[in-house]
């Protein structure tokens, strides 16, 4: 999945650590070390029983890190996806430090993102006392998140489309910017000859798969996107199923926290 940290310079977890973190950029900034960010998230997540498969870190040209985390746990192996969290954090204040909760599909290691969660608009000087207590509370929610994400993607899977639907839901993606309607063209094609076998059913699953694929050409803007092309399948498979499961914005409504 190195396509999530193109056009960043990839490095490994001893690298990221020996990386400087700069001075802050005001008086009440005080950047914190991108080996911090991750340490906490991931005693966290060993913490609650996952054992991290993959990690993958990139530094951009401004000094941001971006990564991600696949995670596997006993009870949570579907043959069909791997939960995965992203990760970024800014020493420039160009975004907020972030975790989102994702999927990673087994069969191509297509990565999508389901919901966002801030984990605070500014790095002031008391973060790190306030830090360690706020990742425990996001990862409890994308923890919940995951368990919603095996439903969703059963749905996706069980739902068949027509030419029409597929057009319907292309639509929909284009207007909510999901996609950008020079790629649409990408997207039919794929759906229509899958690369992979496993996509060929006619079905809600194969075509968010085809977007997918299609996507990850466009790392920087894929979790962005992912997230509002949840939003759209979501609503087209609940004209069906009405299934119980977290909307895709309902991370990122549920906590934005201020230092």
């Amino acid at each position: 999945m190195g396509y999530y940290i193109s056009g960043s310079n990839e490095v490994d977890y001893s690298q990221l650590q020996t990386l400087p973190t700069p001075r802050g950029m005001s008086p009440t900034h005080y950047p914190v070390a991108h080996d911090t960010i991750i340490d906490l998230v991931t005693n966290k997540v060993q913490d609650i029983g996952y054992t991290i498969d993959e990690a993958r870190y990139g530094i951009d040209q401004h000094g941001d890190m971006f990564g991600y985390m696949k995670l596997m746990r006993e009870s949570e192996r579907n043959g069909v996806f791997s939960n995965v969290i992203g990760i970024r954090n800014s020493h420039m204040q160009r975004f907020s430090a972030q975790l989102a909760a994702g999927s990673s599909v087994m069969v191509c290691d297509n990565l999508a993102f389901s919901g966002r969660c801030e984990i605070g608009h500014k790095h002031t000087r008391h973060i790190l006392d306030k830090l360690p207590g706020r990742i425990d509370a996001l990862i409890q929610d994308i923890q919940d998140n995951f368990k919603s994400q095996a439903e969703r993607y059963d749905t996706y899977q069980q739902c068949g489309l027509t030419d029409s639907d597929a057009h319907r839901i292309l639509g929909q993606s284009i207007e909510r910017g999901a996609i950008s309607p020079s790629k649409s063209g990408q997207v039919i094609k794929e759906y229509r000859s899958p690369r992979h076998d496993e996509f060929s059913p006619r079905t809600a699953w194969s075509l968010f798969n085809a977007y997918t694929e299609i996507l990850k050409t466009t790392p920087r803007q894929l979790q962005e996107r992912s997230i509002k092309l949840h939003s759209v399948f979501d609503e087209h498979v609940e004209l069906q199923y009405e299934p119980t499961k977290m909307q895709p914005e309902e991370l990122s409504d549920l906590l934005e926290l201020p230092f």
